[in-house]
């Protein structure tokens, strides 16, 4: 039996999580069977890094941690989350797995799932062959007919490129993505009415999202996108020292006709010796991908 959508978002309020001691940031989404699956980055005083996966009902209450990778080895962050061919496909950064090379560069890496909540004990790397001696951040990927693309940051350059098997040690770079600025990150790839889009933010161009010219059957056409801002409303309280970031966009149009993002945005002035601490998460929708509201306000 099919579980209806439902989000009460006159109960929601922003942050829908935070915490006292901890900055939650680079969150992703998935709901399946009545229940929110989150998984995002969390960092502790001195930038340990840690990703967290934790479940809900209503984005209100939420469980204990379903795991906490990273615990006794940090380094661990950025998550996104696709499903492909059955089969949930969790991305995120860290280190590189050279002995001599650990703790220097991370690198980007993958678990799958067939349920969300066993994951496979095995993490694989993702275009190893392009990142040697390399810092390699925030992966997302996309899987279309019978090739793979994964979109990244190498140091504070953009890149996309392309392979046959996610596990390919034989990765094809494409270039640069599209005419995104330096230090653009988080990307996420995600369709809509059957066109391949692409989230990105910059922490000097803000969030912007790309969409393919092309239908994504040719390699070529993963090179082509055009863009469009994205802004987001301030809410007092919420997002007051930064207009938000990292957005993952979920497209529940057939159940309210809303898209979703979760969210993180910045709750005070930024601390030069720990900058990714200050963070929380939280919820907007939208009918457009354009104009967006969080609860308790209206488009």
């Amino acid at each position: 039996m099919r579980v209806p959508l439902t989000i009460d978002w006159q109960k929601l309020s922003n942050p829908v999580l935070k915490h006292d001691y901890w900055s939650y940031k680079d969150p992703c989404m998935v709901w399946k069977d009545g229940l929110f699956y989150l998984f995002f980055s969390v960092f502790s005083p001195g930038n340990r890094s840690q990703v967290m996966h934790l479940i809900s009902e209503d984005l209100v209450t939420f469980s204990d941690p379903v795991f906490l990778w990273g615990e006794n080895d940090s380094g661990y962050c950025s998550p996104d989350i696709q499903f492909i061919d059955g089969m949930y496909y969790l991305t995120y950064q860290s280190w590189d797995p050279r002995p001599e090379q650990q703790k220097s560069h991370v690198k980007l890496w993958y678990s799958m799932s067939k349920d969300l909540v066993n994951w496979d004990v095995k993490h694989r790397q993702i275009a190893a062959n392009l990142n040697v001696d390399q810092r390699a951040i925030d992966p997302g990927i996309a899987k279309h007919r019978d090739r793979w693309y994964c979109a990244w940051k190498q140091w504070q350059v953009p890149l996309i490129a392309t392979a046959d098997s996610l596990d390919s040690d034989n990765w094809e770079l494409l270039g640069r993505f599209a005419d995104a600025a330096d230090t653009t990150e988080n990307a996420q790839f995600f369709k809509v009415d059957g066109r391949w889009h692409v989230i990105y933010q910059s922490p000097n161009d803000g969030t912007k999202i790309y969409r393919m010219q092309g239908s994504g059957d040719s390699v070529d056409d993963w090179r082509h996108w055009e863009d469009e801002d994205v802004t987001l409303p301030r809410q007092e309280g919420f997002n007051d020292f930064s207009q938000g970031g990292a957005l993952f966009i979920a497209d529940w149009r057939e159940h309210d006709g809303f898209f979703y993002t979760i969210l993180h945005a910045r709750y005070m002035e930024s601390d030069p010796e720990n900058p990714n601490m200050g963070h929380w998460l939280g919820i907007a929708r939208s009918t457009d991908l354009r104009t967006w509201e969080f609860p308790g306000q209206r488009a």
